[in-house]
């Protein structure tokens, strides 16, 4: 309700008092008759429809956010409810442990992401975090009702794995495609979206058929990878069409 309520509150904000983007002030007549012309061009450029494959690439980035958002929110907000269902037994003071670990594990493999980053490339680093994932989801379903300290292996290797796919993304995709206000809103819509749908759907089968978090976390995983791979091919070939151009059209105006 507070999500959906923001939302409206900012719809009609945006209908009432729209934001116009202030326009750069220079004393020197030539230069703001330049900036001017800028200005105007831009203005033009923003209302141009965005070419095939640039909403190729919006909706493939959009379907990765909206596939994997939902996983780390439901996860974080259901997993120490989850361990108490499991035929474990668990108390609710080992499940809020639990949890208590999983953030601590995203909260330090974050930290350590920082420099990791710094050696590796954001794509590498988001198909590990999946991979991580995956692991963690098949550790704990097999696991969850026999194993109690493999329930908790698994529970650090999901935190492991939440930990950088956010902060890896965006340096990943903004390499190929420039994120503007309204492109960066999709992005957001569509986490925002899958957040408030995925524990929606979790929260009716937690208590009767608690394995339903691991399921659909695994499959949207699953699905969230494929996303991934479409996603890497769809960069690489934008950057090799796009190079050419952008260096040609550089060089020209030196001939």
């Amino acid at each position: 309700m507070t999500a959906i309520l923001s939302s409206v509150i900012y719809l009609v904000l945006y209908i009432l008092k729209p934001y116009h983007s202030p326009q750069p002030i220079d004393t020197n007549d030539d230069r703001q008759q330049l900036v001017d012309e800028n200005t105007s061009s831009t203005v033009r450029r923003k209302f141009e429809c965005p070419n095939c494959s640039t909403i190729w690439m919006i909706s493939i980035s959009g379907i990765f956010l909206l596939l994997y958002a939902g996983t780390e929110t439901a996860y974080f907000t259901f997993s120490a409810s989850y361990v108490t269902q499991t035929d474990l037994h668990l108390t609710k003071n080992t499940g809020a442990y639990m949890a208590s670990v999983l953030a601590l594990s995203f909260t330090i493999t974050r930290a350590i992401s920082i420099l990791i980053s710094i050696r590796m490339s954001p794509q590498l680093m988001i198909y590990i975090d999946c991979l991580i994932l995956v692991c963690g989801y098949i550790i704990i379903f097999i696991f969850a009702n026999t194993n109690e300290t493999f329930l908790w292996m698994g529970n650090i290797l999901l935190g492991i794995g939440f930990a950088s796919v956010f902060p890896s993304y965006y340096p990943f995709i903004e390499g190929s495609l420039r994120i503007s206000n309204m492109i960066g809103s999709i992005f957001l819509f569509c986490s925002g979206l899958s957040s408030c749908i995925c524990p929606l759907i979790v929260g009716l089968f937690v208590e009767t058929k608690p394995l339903m978090l691991i399921y659909m976390n695994f499959f949207l995983t699953l699905l969230t990878i494929i996303a991934l791979i479409v996603l890497h091919i769809t960069v690489k070939v934008r950057t090799k069409t796009h190079n050419p151009s952008e260096t040609s059209e550089i060089e020209q105006p030196e001939n």
